[in-house]
């Protein structure tokens, strides 16, 4: 990785990537051969067909575990695929005394190394981030009081209640990113990202934890700093 990447300092709750590939793309086995032999994984992913494993940090540098599933979509010859699904999420845990590689912090690194180079694969991104809102506000005026002339909607039941939430569609951008959620809690501001990355190469895979930073300066765009209240 260029840079270590800490979910926390990025606001982060979630980062969700999934993967698709042909399945001739995927180097089957050269993966069940690298899967810890003492766990019996490969035996797993033979009879059962998919594999679902979380792996811990190594160390201190990062603040995430990795939940991983693969498995095959069956489908025609020519149209058989495998799906990876990659989620990060914040932990305080470190791997356990006996676990084997491969860990969090190297998790896309060792997936991308089943992938055929010449492969094109399809890559779908979701980022959920949060912010206080002791400290934050929505730059979208939520909640929105829907009341009297701002409330478009002819039935009473409606009349003072509070938009909370808003999805945005956005229009092609350097970003990628399609779709943008923001809900407004007690507490905190979710903000979610859906980014799409199609027929991309494979060596995205090798950097692809750069792309939290990118989407935490966009879900931060979507909040607003509350002015620090003097004494």
């Amino acid at each position: 990785m260029a840079d270590t990447l800490r979910l926390k300092a990025n606001n982060c709750k979630a980062f969700d990537v999934a993967i698709v590939l042909a399945a001739g793309d995927f180097l089957q086995d050269l993966f069940l051969k690298a899967l810890p032999s003492e766990l019996k994984l490969g035996d797993v992913f033979k009879e059962q067909r998919h594999l679902n494993v979380t792996c811990n940090r190594r160390g201190k540098d990062i603040d995430y575990a990795a939940s991983v599933v693969i498995y095959p979509f069956e489908g025609e010859a020519q149209s058989a695929e495998v799906h990876i699904h990659v989620v990060l999420r914040p932990t305080r845990a470190l791997k356990k005394k006996e676990e084997p590689p491969p860990f969090a912090e190297e998790i896309f690194q060792w997936l991308g190394s089943f992938v055929s180079k010449q492969a094109e694969i399809e890559i779908r991104e979701r980022g959920i981030f949060t912010f206080p809102t002791m400290g934050y506000r929505s730059a979208f005026s939520l909640p929105l009081k829907l009341s009297g002339a701002t409330n478009p909607v002819e039935n009473d039941v409606f009349e003072g209640s509070e938009m909370v939430g808003i999805r945005v569609k956005l229009p092609s951008n350097k970003a990628d990113v399609r779709v943008a959620r923001q809900t407004v809690f007690d507490e905190f501001i979710r903000v979610e990202l859906q980014r799409k990355v199609a027929a991309t190469n494979p060596q995205k895979l090798m950097s692809i934890e750069q792309d939290v930073p990118v989407l935490s300066k966009i879900a931060s765009a979507t909040v607003k700093r509350k002015p620090v209240k003097r004494r």
